[in-house]
């Protein structure tokens, strides 16, 4: 029997019909219908009911699906361990925020460490405002970012992840109506990124407001600005991802606005021309799958 045709079966339940089923595994309802019929002959039994557009297995159905799911392991371990002196080597280079570090990171470490294995990946942590200069510079292979509307020449980007920006305020200092407008009629002023997409989302959003705002620091890194909001010296800029990650998180209460500032898009960045190198390329490649959303 026709390993393909099993693996493409053990795949079916995944989808609620044949048409999307086909869709995702980039063939035709026709094909599709054809490679099941090839199974049913096979094993002398109906396979999936035909009474209407919902896929469902019969009894028979079922019992090959778990037949196929072992097979296809069982032949995807084998294809693995035949290749394993073939696999990719090399090494790469990651550049994120600490925030991008324990709460994005460690879904793209696991998928490269089962696919990529022979690859060492190195991560260093910084400002997230610096990422795509670190890419640019040739400092990092990848970079975790903000996006902007469209990525600089040469840049390649996949998005991640979207996450609002939130004001926030030590507890002590936060008014009892928790609005924004108010804290800031207790003359408390802000802790803002000093450069970068959240920075330019708070100049925006001022604008918008008819704020004309009173910045008590400049800080290079999003989770500095938390940590100083904590300490009940201003209020600070902080995307709602950072907060949640935050150790000073419950040391902190977020503000209500009228207006919020419009939210970012969290993505990986790499250089297309950094895309030439086979452990670069192989890791983007793997890196594809991941949704974070």
């Amino acid at each position: 029997m026709d390993i393909r045709l099993l693996d493409q079966f053990a795949r079916l339940p995944r989808y609620s019909s044949l048409s999307q089923a086909a869709m995702a595994m980039h063939t035709s309802v026709s094909t599709l219908s054809r490679n099941i019929a090839k199974l049913e002959h096979a094993v002398g039994q109906t396979l999936i009911k035909r009474d209407g557009k919902v896929l469902t297995l019969t009894v028979a159905g079922n019992e090959l699906l778990q037949t196929a799911s072992e097979m296809s392991a069982l032949w995807s371990d084998l294809k693995y361990r035949l290749a394993a002196d073939k696999l990719v080597a090399g090494q790469v280079r990651l550049y994120c925020s600490v925030t991008a570090a324990y709460s994005l990171v460690s879904q793209a470490l696991q998928l490269l460490n089962s696919e990529q294995p022979n690859v060492e990946v190195l991560i260093e942590t910084g400002d997230a405002a610096r990422a795509i200069e670190k890419l640019q510079s040739n400092e990092a292979d990848f970079a975790i970012a903000p996006l902007a509307a469209s990525q600089p020449d040469g840049i390649v980007a996949r998005e991640l992840i979207n996450t609002d920006l939130a004001f926030v305020i030590a507890q002590g200092r936060a008014p009892e109506s928790l609005r924004l407008v108010d804290a800031l009629a207790q003359d408390l002023q802000f802790i803002v990124p000093e450069r970068g997409l959240v920075r330019e989302r708070f100049v925006a959003w001022s604008q918008q407001s008819g704020i004309e705002p009173s910045i008590y620091a400049k800080v290079a890194g999003h989770e500095a600005i938390a940590s100083m909001a904590s300490l009940g010296i201003g209020i600070g800029i902080v995307p709602r991802l950072v907060l949640d990650n935050s150790p000073m998180k419950a040391k902190l209460v977020e503000l209500n606005t009228m207006v919020a500032p419009r939210p970012i898009t969290v993505g990986l960045c790499a250089r297309e021309k950094g895309l030439v190198d086979q452990a670069v390329a192989a890791c983007w490649q793997s890196l594809a799958t991941i949704n974070i959303k």
